[in-house]
């Protein structure tokens, strides 16, 4: 029987209780290229260690959750 009293959260990772999921980005882009016209060098998102560094970066300012 499922407890409908404590609403979860379901992520990759499993499910959590939703007062465990902490700060969230709901709507992050980590990696991105932009199509056609949009394709300037400034809109992509293609450096992974620097992907890498930002969500630490997030991280530590106490980020918990990107969607």
């Amino acid at each position: 029987m499922t407890d409908t009293t404590r609403p979860i959260v379901r992520t990759v990772a499993g499910d959590i209780l939703a007062g465990d999921l902490g700060v969230c980005y709901p709507h992050e882009h980590v990696f991105a290229a932009p199509p056609g016209d949009l394709a300037a060098s400034d809109f992509r998102l293609d450096d992974e260690a620097a992907a890498l560094r930002e969500v630490g970066w997030f991280r530590e300012a106490g980020g918990r959750a990107l969607v």
